[in-house]
């Protein structure tokens, strides 16, 4: 009873032919301060791996609780058993598996299979309904029917909605449906997409339905609850539902000529469940964003009433890669917002994205599939892009990450929280054509732009730095020995590259009886002169202690940064070297007038 559509709705399933010159980054290249970078507080900086079925998972809705915690839901498939499940499961504050959380909802599901979850939507109190469709019949002639599920603060079936915890959804004029997408209305009631067909995949539509919060119809909304589509949009392909600022239904999909979809649509519905004349065409917009075939995935709604969407086009014209990815702004109306990347449409990468939101600077995170350079399989990726639609260079590696070194990968749902660290939740192959592991990762979306503090030792004539808030009140309270005091010079940590931390070896040199390095601290941000000095055996590697910006081929600083100038003591021949690094020329020619060589600029910091 596999639960994958035939109407293969989600691009995430694309087999492309070739590659795709596109930026990729190593999260393991990029510092913990780093927009992009792999959050140190979740899971202790590392990707999340939560799999969730013996074969396939597929998480398909994330949200983000107000104590930090993240519900992810989806569904997984077992082959042997020929057979799919959904799964709902909760990750602490610290991306630790919260255990206790839908137990009972677990074994219910696991004891009826067929019982798929591809939707959720989250009260503030933690509270969720999940939704998807029930399977049953056989294999090659399945039923499929859309329904939901209310689960309390625990993750356990509530009561209170629908039929002792469910509710099946009738699909009405269709014989076939889903629950593809939900949100929810400040007053709690569940707004529902739910796509629909008769078999064998014919008459594809969508409904748009409004629930009460313990699940039943709120028959104010359309048609007694239901709002349907005209017949124009028989073929209609929905992906997502969202609610702009005024409670009007956004709903985002591609609207199939034949034999696939060709071009992308977005509907804005009334309050009260008809198709908006206010809005592009009696409440329709239909275009083609590039290419043969366009379709909208991703939806956020602006405070000023604008809409971005993101999305794809496929065009078999193109060589190599062929499904480029999209986002678009609208006007309130309806209309392109032509400030924003090229006549309203921004092109930020190959391949799709399948969801979006929004930081608090205005900055758009969009996640999907993406490709790597001469590899042809779609990787899990995260885009950013300024808000004028502009890529972000700042970000990742040319505004783009990417995730997985196997076979296919893809993120489908985000959600960046109130410190703009973005949460993702996806799937990838750990090699190509094997099975599908889920994960959740959280990314620093801000980078975090700590002061690096420098201490002097009036007994050593040393001078030392730090990023380390922890070390640097450890080194006040004398933990460093006497003679440490701050010299009141700082600059803030900040940019794409890390910086290593040596100290000299403490080790005793056999042959002359002494220490093998000096009672001091070395830093650079040269990957190349990182390995060298890893092979001295007078210096031991102790961290990255903070990130900094490269210099420029020229040695001068990038805009937005200030140059860092490393001035050293001259005292290798009686094992005492030391280095000073200021942001401040006058203490740089200081340390030069009392001796000290200067070695100029060694990397940038931010201002």
């Amino acid at each position: 009873m596999f639960t994958l559509k035939p109407n293969a709705r989600a691009l995430r399933m694309m087999l492309p032919v070739a590659a795709l010159a596109t930026a990729t980054a190593a999260h393991a290249a990029l510092p913990a301060t780093s927009a992009g970078a792999l959050d140190p507080t979740f899971n202790a900086g590392q990707i999340v791996a939560m799999p969730q079925s013996p074969d396939t998972d597929f998480p398909e809705a994330i949200a983000l609780l107000a104590n930090g915690s993240v519900v992810v839901a989806g569904y997984g498939t077992n082959r042997a058993a020929d057979t799919s499940y959904g799964f709902v499961v909760r990750f602490n504050p610290d991306g630790t598996a919260d255990t206790g959380y839908a137990a009972s909802f677990r074994q219910r599901l696991a004891s009826r299979p067929g019982f798929v979850i591809e939707s959720m939507s989250m009260a503030g109190d933690g509270r969720a309904v999940v939704g998807g469709d029930s399977v049953s019949g056989n294999p090659k002639d399945q039923d499929y029917r859309a329904w939901m599920a209310g689960l309390d603060i625990d993750g356990n079936l509530d009561p209170a909605f629908g039929n002792q915890g469910e509710k099946a959804i009738d699909c009405a004029p269709r014989t076939q449906c889903w629950v593809q997408s939900m949100t929810r209305q400040p007053d709690g009631k569940i707004m529902a997409l739910i796509g629909a067909y008769d078999r064998p995949y014919a008459n594809v539509t969508a409904f748009v339905d409004r629930y009460n919060p313990d699940g039943t119809i709120d028959a104010t909304f359309g048609n007694q609850g239901r709002a349907l589509l005209p017949d124009s949009l028989n073929g209609i392909e929905v992906e997502k539902i969202g609610l702009d600022q005024q409670g009007r239904p956004l709903v985002t999909g591609a609207v199939s000529g034949l034999p696939t979809p060709d071009e992308a649509a977005l509907l804005r519905f009334t309050p009260a469940g008809a198709l908006d004349p206010s809005f592009g065409a009696g409440g329709i917009v239909r275009m083609k964003i590039g290419g043969v075939q366009s379709g909208f995935q991703g939806l956020k709604t602006l405070a000023d009433g604008r809409i971005l969407v993101s999305g794809s086009t496929y065009d078999t014209k193109l060589t190599g890669i062929r499904y480029v990815a999209r986002v678009a702004r609208f006007n309130s109306d309806g209309t392109l917002d032509t400030g924003f990347g090229v006549a309203g449409i921004a092109t930020p990468v190959g391949g799709t994205l399948s969801a979006i939101d929004l930081q608090s600077d205005g900055r758009i995170v969009a996640v999907g599939s993406g490709y790597v350079q001469n590899a042809g399989q779609p990787k899990a990726m995260v885009a950013r892009l300024n808000s004028n639609g502009e890529v972000d260079a700042t970000f990742g590696s040319g505004g783009i990450l990417l995730f997985g070194d196997g076979g296919i990968g893809g993120l489908n749902s985000l959600v960046v929280g109130a410190d703009n660290r973005v949460t993702v939740s996806g799937y990838h192959e750990p090699t190509y054509n094997s099975s599908f592991d889920s994960f959740l990762a959280r990314l620093i979306g801000t980078e975090t732009t700590t002061n690096v503090v420098e201490f002097y030792n009036t007994t050593l004539n040393h001078y030392f730095i730090t990023a380390d808030p922890n070390e640097a009140s450890a080194i006040d309270n004398g933990a460093a020995g006497p003679g440490w005091s701050r010299t009141g010079s700082a600059w803030k940590s900040g940019g794409p590259a890390r910086v290593c931390r040596f100290y000299g070896s403490p080790d005793v040199d056999a042959a002359t009886g002494k220490r093998k390095g000096p009672n001091g601290h070395f830093y650079t941000i040269s990957a190349d002169e990182c390995a060298l000095v890893r092979e001295d055996a007078g210096w031991k590697f102790e961290s990255y202690d903070f990130s900094g910006w490269p210099k420029q081929a020229d040695g001068s600083c990038a805009a937005g940064t200030i140059a860092v100038k490393r001035a050293y003591n001259n005292r290798f021949a009686v094992n005492d070297s030391n280095h000073r690094y200021t942001t401040s020329d006058a203490i740089y020619n200081q340390m030069m007038a009392s001796g000290w060589s200067g070695e100029g600029t060694v990397f940038c910091a931010p201002q």
